[in-house]
């Protein structure tokens, strides 16, 4: 089962929070019980030293043990938890706290017990005896044995403040999981709701009737980018359906003009109103000609951008590829009054241009595609300049201007789109529009590109960049 982005939003927020404060906790708990070990084992030291000394005064003062005064020390020792036996120097016990207070030694270990396993499950007390000796201006005056559950215990006042940290904890991780909550759903909804306004108006882009997409306040880049992108697809899309009510057209223009025309003298010359001859069935064969080339242009683009048509790369002379344009369109050169000029820039190199490596069919559709959109747009009596040069890799850079209009600014970005033609009134012109998307594949295809570049009122100016041969050599 899928879950959606907000509640993964949700959920990794208070994973994240579960986890770090799982880990104050757990880093808090071991601090304070450590710090508390090594308090209690500093206290347990502190108090045996008072204990000691306070009898070895006592003995130093009245030149005996006195059992009253052991007595009371051995009681208070009790309470702290300490179980005191005391010896002379002939090791005869003097007094001891197991003989005189039994019932009070055990009600206090087991007191003990109780509260450290209760509140401290990982204790594992048992009961340990030291021995120390009395001694007074470095005499021995016999011994004293201290017992206690160790290695360390608590008192119930130390419990009581370590399951205080332990409740505060507790709180403090409850309060920051529903914080952590509350900031994933506010986060997540200010990520998903644009998101969600993105996705629905994608979802219903075709449907004329919604309205345009929500403007939020963005806090994000990505969601920033996001928005821009479905504002450019949506503008995509409007194009290519404007594109495609374009192709629509120009098909039915294109076909139909010949077709009504092939019709209208078949049935001239069915009906005996024009006599069947050679020009007039060589003039319905021009126009048949004129349909199939319209198709194989729409079927040669298909080609090329599916793979179906392999590139044949060898070596040829491109210099003289372009030198035969002018001898190619001499008559539609001369009967728009134009020229075709070739010049050379001071990076240009010959031998390059003579031993270039690529697909020689497709690149001349390419420079006669760029030829022909010249003659039938630049304007009688205009001129067209291929500059040939390299740049400093070796790669050929290829300029092919006119002095004629030029393209508005508008139609710039769509120039290389198939089917778009910039200028509607144009349509007297063979073609459906795919020349440039046509040139612009084949470039692609040989690794490289082709750019289109504007002056007002200097003509169009078309850039091709094709990578040197030794690109090509690398890539074998």
């Amino acid at each position: 089962m899928k879950v959606n982005l907000k509640s993964q939003l949700i959920l990794s927020y208070v994973l994240l929070t579960f986890i770090i404060i799982g880990i104050i906790c757990f880093l808090v708990n071991i601090t304070i019980r450590k710090g508390f070990e090594n308090y209690t084992s500093e206290k347990h030291n502190q108090l045996v030293l008072e204990l000691i000394n306070s009898i070895e005064h006592d003995f130093s003062t009245k030149k005996s043990f006195d059992t009253q005064y052991l007595e009371h020390i051995g009681v208070e020792a009790i309470e702290k938890g300490l179980i005191l036996s005391i010896y002379d120097d002939n090791n005869t016990l003097v007094w001891s706290a197991m003989e005189h207070n039994f019932g009070l030694c055990e009600s206090m270990m087991n007191n003990i017990r109780e509260n450290m396993y209760t509140h401290y499950n990982q204790w594992d007390g048992h009961y340990t005896e030291d021995a120390f000796e009395l001694t007074i201006a470095n005499r021995n005056i016999g011994e004293i044995t201290i017992g206690y559950l160790g290695p360390f215990y608590f008192n119930e006042e130390e419990l009581y403040f370590l399951s205080s940290v332990n409740r505060i904890l507790l709180l403090v991780s409850i309060g920051s999981m529903l914080v952590a909550i509350l900031i994933g759903i506010l986060i997540s909804k200010s990520i998903i709701t644009p998101i969600e306004s993105v996705i629905h108006y994608l979802n219903h882009i075709q449907d004329t009737s919604t309205s345009s997409l929500p403007k939020h306040s963005y806090h994000s880049q990505e969601i920033q980018n996001l928005y821009i992108s479905a504002l450019t697809l949506e503008q995509r899309i409007h194009e290519q359906e404007k594109l495609r009510k374009q192709l629509t057209q120009d098909m039915a223009h294109e076909i139909k003009t010949p077709l009504t025309s092939i019709q209208g003298q078949l049935e001239a010359m069915i009906d005996g109103i024009f006599p069947l001859t050679t020009e007039r069935i060589h003039s319905c064969y021009e126009e048949i000609i004129r349909i199939k080339s319209l198709i194989q242009e729409v079927e040669a683009l298909s080609s090329i951008e599916n793979n179906t048509v392999l590139l044949n790369f060898d070596y040829f002379n491109l210099h003289a590829l372009v030198l035969e344009l002018s001898t190619a369109f001499q008559t539609s050169l001369v009967e728009q009054d134009m020229s075709i000029h070739i010049k050379y820039d001071s990076n240009y190199d010959a031998k390059a241009y003579a031993n270039f490596y690529g697909d020689f069919d497709k690149m001349k559709q390419v420079f006669y595609n760029l030829t022909s959109n010249a003659i039938k747009y630049a304007g009688t009596g205009t001129k067209i300049v291929i500059q040939l040069d390299n740049d400093t890799k070796g790669n050929y850079l290829i300029h092919f201007l006119d002095n004629g209009p030029g393209v508005p600014e508008k139609d710039i970005p769509f120039i290389f789109e198939r089917f778009y033609r910039a200028d509607l009134s144009r349509s007297g012109h063979m073609g459906i529009g795919i020349g440039l998307t046509l040139a612009k594949t084949i470039i692609s295809k040989h690794s490289g590109q082709i750019s289109y570049q504007n002056k007002v009122n200097e003509g169009a100016h078309f850039l091709i960049s094709l990578p040197s041969v030794t690109f090509f050599n690398s890539q074998q």
